[in-house]
């Protein structure tokens, strides 16, 4: 049953600000490459092997079709695999022990050796994988493009649109359309799980190029952002109640008067009603609509809870998401900090907040950002 997210909760939230989870900006240089050893991606030659489609996305700066050893992922025992992702890049990684998700799959985490601040996240979902690499200096990701085939990809975050201000909510919040009962507790909730319910376009599910990509790409989301709360020796943990698609077409702008966020969040969308019943019917605290725009100018936008709205918050618990921006740069934990009343960093906002942990925090020198920071320094 889904309670009202309790302020102990709020408090572990928008420490994700800390997030020990290195996010390169400025200049992407290719790390040194690890010794020889057996790979996790078989190249695939040429002209099948490429994939000018994927090549000429903004934020890609270079890309390879490949298949995938799925036999190197057998079990779920911890172990140390190849990740060959270019010629020049093969990278040693740990990975810890993988944890089942539903449907049989599985969410594996773990740092390149050597790297500190390196993050892997691999989803395993039937015969699809799903995988970020974050690493100073840095960011590979890999897609199924289906026929059993991968894309490895390395990204700009830079080119990549910005995530829109928080949408503040009224104060006190105004009543909506359908409410939702906060004052109905279940036994005591200490806020180290937050359910989430996640929708998504037809649009989204395309351009993921299948509903079991689209799926693998949500896994990876949840399993992104809790291994960066686990980085950060935050003790929350997102749980993932439900994935559904809605028959619902993109606005034009996911933010506006009103635009998708607006949709969402209120009842005037007929393709969007069932989602507030999806929401009470799996106990979600927070919703989080995933679109696509073929050329987006943001990668998501939030409603942003404030100290004075705790008590009546839940009807505001709605983020929507770009797809391109999902994982790859992180944006889908990012937007639900926003729920939490975390903020963009201070050189983009310097409102002053419920805590004083709760910006997003850019290194200058060294070049890396945690995730609540924009990639504008």
């Amino acid at each position: 049953m889904r309670k009202r997210v309790p302020d102990a909760g709020l408090s572990l939230v928008v420490a994700v600000v800390l997030l020990l989870i290195t996010m390169p900006a400025g200049s992407l240089a290719s790390p040194p490459a690890a010794q020889e050893s057996q790979g996790l991606f078989v190249p695939v030659p040429a002209p099948q092997g490429e994939a000018p489609e994927i090549a000429a996305q903004p934020a890609v700066i270079r890309s390879r079709l490949v298949e995938v050893d799925l036999s190197l992922l057998a079990g779920s025992s911890p172990r140390r695999l190849a990740l060959n992702l270019f010629d020049d890049v093969v990278l040693d990684v740990d990975l810890q022990e993988a944890e089942p998700l539903p449907d049989a799959g599985q969410a594996w985490r773990g740092r390149i050796e050597g790297e500190e601040l390196s993050q892997v996240v691999l989803v395993r979902r039937g015969d699809l994988l799903a995988g970020d690499v974050f690493l100073p200096g840095a960011v590979y990701r890999v897609r199924s493009t289906g026929g059993g085939l991968h894309a490895v990809s390395q990204i700009d975050q830079s080119a990549l649109p910005p995530e829109m201000e928080p949408v503040p909510v009224p104060v006190p919040p105004a009543p909506v359309d359908q409410p939702h009962d906060v004052t109905a507790q279940a036994p005591a909730d200490d806020g180290s799980i937050i359910d989430v319910l996640v929708v998504y376009t037809p649009a989204a599910r395309q351009a993921a190029g299948s509903t079991a990509a689209m799926l693998a790409e949500i896994d990876l989301a949840v399993a992104d952002a809790n291994v960066s709360y686990e980085n950060s020796l935050v003790s929350q943990r997102l749980h993932l109640v439900r994935a559904v698609e809605v028959s619902y077409v993109e606005s034009g702008s996911v933010s506006g008067s009103p635009g998708d966020l607006q949709y969402l969040q209120g009842s005037s969308d007929p393709y969007l009603n069932n989602v507030h019943s999806l929401r009470d019917s799996y106990g979600a605290d927070a919703v989080v609509l995933i679109v696509h725009y073929p050329s987006p100018v943001y990668c998501g936008v939030a409603y942003q809870l404030a100290e004075n709205v705790e008590a009546g918050f839940a009807p505001y618990a709605f983020a929507v998401v770009e797809l391109t921006c999902a994982t790859s740069n992180l944006t889908f934990g990012h937007e639900l900090g926003h729920n939490m009343g975390a903020n963009h960093d201070w050189f983009v906002n310097v409102s002053l907040d419920r805590h004083s942990y709760s910006h997003g925090y850019f290194n200058t020198q060294d070049r890396w950002r945690t995730m609540m920071s924009y990639n504008d320094v």
